[in-house]
């Protein structure tokens, strides 16, 4: 088992990016493993018609055919026009039952944690390895298997010296790759890259890159920065010529949610509150199991009830002390449901969609480090030592 090291021991960060892969697309494998065969393809559909709205992801077989996010559907509907591929709707509440659970690991064990989005974070290792970039695989084999298990998704790891090389790291061999950069293998590294790994330069920047000369990496990292500012001016100029020189000093910036929502549609019309309790129940456990993985307790609810109309109807409840009681949680959503149906004296064949959030969120616990997180003993039941010996 890693031990914890003393911080006096810290010569250099040891940043991982963590990047599930294929994300929505990857979820909707799981869920019909049958669709790992097939081009397959997430997308918002706008409801105009069958085919108005574009692509969210897709998997990598439907890569192969050009298909790319924020494509028009239609268009890759005709890249795929001779192979049976499927075309499926975001489901954006099993997407975040994935995510948190895969996140939630890593935010366990990371010395810090931040949350970019639903199928990315970053976390810093530095105290837990002492720095030492040997022990960066295990720790990366680590996190993958136990995701992996959970969840049944592969992620890639990218992992440097700070949040930019592990951000470029992660993309480097996907999908299902560890990538790790040594600090003193980060300048060889960011010079063989293409200028458009380089995060927030895309075509129209590379375009305006080249118009000013400038090919590659490595011609950015020597460029005049004066000439540079006067094309970008001073900010993004500075960002562009330390990125190339694989230069990042930015620093974890850990997240805390100040609410903690869910909502849902109601699929058919509903016409009594026997037909709502067990919505209400649903979502409340929902959003409990969200607040008890990020060890937060609440202290306000809030019911929010969205009508056919779509004007939105809420009533909240603030408590003296603040909760993690799941079964308080329900008997006040129950209620203010009830409160929000009376006090605006609304039909239940009106209500489209019913929403829970919780705020006035604090930390009921500490964070855990990586040694208290063996304590608690794994998921699956009397792991605990299998995952000592992995490590």
């Amino acid at each position: 088992m890693f031990k914890n090291p003393k911080d006096n021991n810290i010569v250099s960060r040891l940043i991982f990016h963590l990047d599930l892969d294929y994300f929505y697309a990857q979820c909707e494998e799981i869920r019909s493993p049958e669709l790992r065969n097939h081009p397959l393809v997430v997308c918002v559909y706008s409801g105009r018609n069958p085919d108005s709205g574009v692509v969210s992801t897709s998997n990598y077989k439907a890569r192969e055919f050009g298909v790319k996010s924020g494509m028009p559907i239609k268009i890759a509907k005709s890249k795929l026009a001779n192979e049976d591929a499927e075309f499926l709707p975001i489901d954006m509440s099993y997407y975040n039952h994935l995510s948190i659970l895969a996140m939630e690991f890593v935010r366990k064990i990371a010395d810090a944690y931040e949350y970019v989005g639903i199928d990315e974070c970053y976390a810093d290792f530095s105290r837990y390895s002492g720095s030492d970039f040997s022990r960066a695989r295990k720790i990366a084999d680590f996190i993958k298997s136990e995701i992996k298990v959970s969840t049944n998704l592969t992620c890639s790891i990218g992992v440097g010296p700070n949040k930019l090389v592990a951000k470029i790291a992660s993309n480097f061999q996907k999908p299902d790759a560890i990538t790790i950069i040594n600090p003193q293998e980060v300048k060889a590294f960011i010079a063989r890259c293409d200028i458009e790994d380089i995060p927030g330069i895309g075509p129209k920047n590379r375009i305006k890159l080249e118009s000013s000369g400038i090919e590659s990496v490595s011609h950015l990292a020597k460029f005049d920065l004066f000439r540079l500012k006067e094309l970008f001016g001073y900010k993004i100029a500075t960002y562009l010529q330390n990125a190339a020189r694989g230069i990042d000093d930015t620093p974890i910036r850990p997240h805390v949610s100040k609410q903690i929502g869910r909502i849902v549609t109601l699929k058919n019309d509903v016409t009594n509150i026997e037909n709502i309790f067990p919505i209400l129940s649903s979502l409340s456990s929902l959003v409990y199991d969200t607040l008890m993985t990020r060890q937060l307790s609440f202290k306000t609810i809030i019911v929010r009830v969205v009508l056919h109309n779509l004007r939105q109807v809420t009533c909240s409840r603030n408590l003296k002390l603040s909760s993690t009681s799941i079964e308080e949680l329900q008997n006040i959503a129950r209620s203010l449901f009830l409160e929000a149906i009376h006090l605006h004296s609304l039909s239940f064949l009106d209500v489209r969609r019913i929403g829970i959030t919780l705020s006035d969120l604090s930390s009921y616990t500490g964070q855990n480090k990586i040694l208290q997180y063996f304590a608690e003993g794994s998921r699956n039941g009397n792991q605990e030592s299998n995952k000592n010996n992995k490590l």
